[in-house]
Protein backbone atom coordinates (compact mmCIF):
# COMPACT_ATOMS: atom_id res chain seq x y z
CA UNK A 1 0.00 0.00 0.00
CA UNK A 2 1.40 3.38 -1.00
CA UNK A 3 1.77 6.05 1.65
CA UNK A 4 -0.06 9.28 1.09
CA UNK A 5 1.99 12.39 1.74
CA UNK A 6 -0.01 15.29 3.14
CA UNK A 7 1.02 18.78 2.16
CA UNK A 8 0.39 20.86 5.33
CA UNK A 9 0.10 24.03 3.23
CA UNK A 10 -3.19 22.62 1.92
CA UNK A 11 -4.49 22.38 5.49
CA UNK A 12 -3.24 25.48 7.27
CA UNK A 13 -3.92 26.16 10.93
CA UNK A 14 -3.47 29.66 12.21
CA UNK A 15 -3.56 31.01 15.75
CA UNK A 16 -5.67 34.16 15.93
CA UNK A 17 -5.50 34.75 19.67
CA UNK A 18 -4.31 33.28 22.94
CA UNK A 19 -4.42 34.63 26.48
CA UNK A 20 -3.49 32.95 29.74
CA UNK A 21 -3.32 33.94 33.39
CA UNK A 22 -1.13 32.51 36.14
CA UNK A 23 -2.72 34.15 39.19
CA UNK A 24 -5.30 32.33 41.31
CA UNK A 25 -8.82 33.80 41.48
CA UNK A 26 -11.70 33.14 43.92
CA UNK A 27 -15.46 33.45 43.58
CA UNK A 28 -18.67 32.31 45.21
CA UNK A 29 -20.77 33.15 42.15
CA UNK A 30 -20.78 33.47 38.37
CA UNK A 31 -17.91 35.61 37.09
CA UNK A 32 -15.75 36.38 34.08
CA UNK A 33 -12.26 35.03 34.67
CA UNK A 34 -10.05 38.11 34.93
CA UNK A 35 -7.56 38.31 32.08
CA UNK A 36 -8.90 35.33 30.14
CA UNK A 37 -10.29 37.24 27.19
CA UNK A 38 -9.01 37.73 23.68
CA UNK A 39 -9.98 39.97 20.77
CA UNK A 40 -9.32 38.53 17.33
CA UNK A 41 -9.85 39.57 13.73
CA UNK A 42 -11.59 36.74 11.90
CA UNK A 43 -10.88 36.49 8.16
CA UNK A 44 -13.81 36.30 5.74
CA UNK A 45 -15.11 32.75 5.36
CA UNK A 46 -12.98 31.37 8.18
CA UNK A 47 -13.98 28.52 10.45
CA UNK A 48 -12.53 28.89 13.94
CA UNK A 49 -12.00 26.75 17.03
CA UNK A 50 -12.16 28.36 20.47
CA UNK A 51 -10.71 26.39 23.38
CA UNK A 52 -10.95 27.34 27.06
CA UNK A 53 -9.32 25.58 30.01
CA UNK A 54 -8.95 26.08 33.74
CA UNK A 55 -8.07 24.09 36.85
CA UNK A 56 -10.32 24.65 39.84
CA UNK A 57 -10.67 23.76 43.47
CA UNK A 58 -14.07 24.00 45.15
CA UNK A 59 -14.64 24.21 48.91
CA UNK A 60 -17.86 22.19 48.64
CA UNK A 61 -17.63 18.40 48.60
CA UNK A 62 -19.02 16.51 45.59
CA UNK A 63 -20.22 19.54 43.69
CA UNK A 64 -19.75 20.91 40.20
CA UNK A 65 -18.72 24.01 38.36
CA UNK A 66 -19.39 25.15 34.81
CA UNK A 67 -17.10 26.87 32.32
CA UNK A 68 -18.45 28.98 29.46
CA UNK A 69 -16.98 30.49 26.32
CA UNK A 70 -18.76 33.81 25.82
CA UNK A 71 -19.04 36.50 23.18
CA UNK A 72 -20.59 39.46 24.97
CA UNK A 73 -23.55 37.99 26.87
CA UNK A 74 -23.97 35.08 24.43
CA UNK A 75 -22.92 31.62 25.63
CA UNK A 76 -21.09 29.85 22.79
CA UNK A 77 -20.04 26.70 24.64
CA UNK A 78 -20.42 25.09 28.08
CA UNK A 79 -18.34 22.53 29.94
CA UNK A 80 -18.57 21.13 33.45
CA UNK A 81 -16.35 19.65 36.11
CA UNK A 82 -17.32 17.59 39.13
CA UNK A 83 -15.28 17.56 42.33
CA UNK A 84 -14.72 14.37 44.24
CA UNK A 85 -15.69 13.69 47.82
CA UNK A 86 -12.75 15.81 48.94
CA UNK A 87 -13.05 19.56 49.28
CA UNK A 88 -9.38 19.88 48.34
CA UNK A 89 -9.57 18.05 44.99
CA UNK A 90 -8.41 20.01 41.94
CA UNK A 91 -10.33 19.42 38.71
CA UNK A 92 -9.51 20.50 35.17
CA UNK A 93 -12.35 21.84 33.01
CA UNK A 94 -12.35 22.63 29.32
CA UNK A 95 -14.77 23.43 26.56
CA UNK A 96 -14.34 23.78 22.81
CA UNK A 97 -16.56 25.30 20.15
CA UNK A 98 -16.25 25.45 16.35
CA UNK A 99 -17.79 28.49 14.66
CA UNK A 100 -18.00 30.28 11.33
CA UNK A 101 -18.43 33.85 12.58
CA UNK A 102 -18.72 36.97 10.47
CA UNK A 103 -15.48 38.55 9.28
CA UNK A 104 -14.03 41.21 11.53
CA UNK A 105 -13.32 41.81 15.19
CA UNK A 106 -14.69 39.44 17.85
CA UNK A 107 -13.99 39.35 21.59
CA UNK A 108 -14.24 36.03 23.40
CA UNK A 109 -13.98 35.45 27.15
CA UNK A 110 -14.19 32.71 29.77
CA UNK A 111 -16.84 32.70 32.51
CA UNK A 112 -17.19 30.22 35.39
CA UNK A 113 -20.01 29.34 37.77
CA UNK A 114 -19.68 27.18 40.88
CA UNK A 115 -22.80 25.19 41.70
CA UNK A 116 -22.07 25.52 45.44
CA UNK A 117 -19.25 26.65 47.69
CA UNK A 118 -16.35 28.92 46.82
CA UNK A 119 -14.44 28.25 43.63
CA UNK A 120 -10.70 28.88 43.36
CA UNK A 121 -9.22 28.92 39.88
CA UNK A 122 -5.72 27.47 40.37
CA UNK A 123 -3.94 29.35 37.58
CA UNK A 124 -0.69 29.36 39.57
CA UNK A 125 -0.70 25.54 39.29
CA UNK A 126 -1.94 25.31 35.69
CA UNK A 127 -2.57 28.49 33.64
CA UNK A 128 -6.19 29.24 32.70
CA UNK A 129 -6.39 30.09 28.99
CA UNK A 130 -8.47 30.84 25.94
CA UNK A 131 -7.19 30.08 22.44
CA UNK A 132 -8.72 30.94 19.07
CA UNK A 133 -7.47 29.18 15.93
CA UNK A 134 -8.49 29.13 12.29
CA UNK A 135 -9.19 25.55 11.35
Amino acid sequence: MAKQIINRSQYPTSALGYTQVTTDQNTAGVFDVTGVTTTVTVPAGARIRITAYLLFLNTAVSTAAEIYIMEGSTVLSTGAGLTSNSASAQVGMSTVVYLSPSAGSHTYKVRVAPVAGTLTIKSSTSPAFIAVDVV
